[in-house]
């Protein structure tokens, strides 16, 4: 890949889960994120919301299981395709990302809201994620209503990212 790490061919993930005893299926990582978002009028229209309250909580059972290696082999956008997302990836510390890669989506959670966890922690942390991981850990900070954990997340990733646009524009 131009500019950044080479990809290995992804490992699949499950993205099925019971609810209620209904089973649900969803076709990739990106349509378990869209369809584990609260409900909103433009998800709606773009045909990409959760067509249930039982479908949104099998999103989100499986996205709180996922592991933060497997938003990173799965993009959202594939990485040959937005230069943002792979400007995002390429400045991913790979040291702290392989600390933390292991980790799912509920452990980051239950990590970001934890009393003891610092600031210092959260940014020194942050510095592994990726585009995807930045988006989950927002997701968090919103559904919990903490505006600190979002910023404390989205941040220390994703300010490069605006300078760099800033500086060019």
């Amino acid at each position: 890949m131009p500019g950044g790490r080479t990809v290995a061919p992804a490992v699949p993930v499950r993205l099925t889960a019971r609810v209620h005893g209904r089973s649900y299926r969803f076709g990739s990582v990106r349509e378990v994120l869209a369809r584990a978002n609260e409900p909103k009028s433009g998800d709606a229209l773009a045909g990409i919301a959760a067509r249930s309250h039982l479908e949104r909580a099998a999103a989100k059972r499986i996205l709180a299981e996922l592991t933060l290696e497997d938003l990173r082999a799965h993009p959202v956008v594939p990485l040959d395709d937005d230069e943002v997302s792979r400007v995002i990836d390429a400045g991913v510390e790979e040291r702290t990302y392989r600390e933390i890669r292991g980790w799912s989506v509920a452990a980051l959670r239950d990590w970001l809201l934890d009393d003891a966890t610092t600031p210092e922690a959260i940014r020194a942390t942050s510095r592994g994620l990726t585009a995807e991981i930045v988006f989950v850990a927002a997701f968090i900070g919103i559904a919990f209503g903490s505006l600190v954990v979002m910023f404390a997340s989205v941040l220390p990733a994703v300010l490069p990212v605006f300078l760099s646009g800033l500086a060019l524009w």
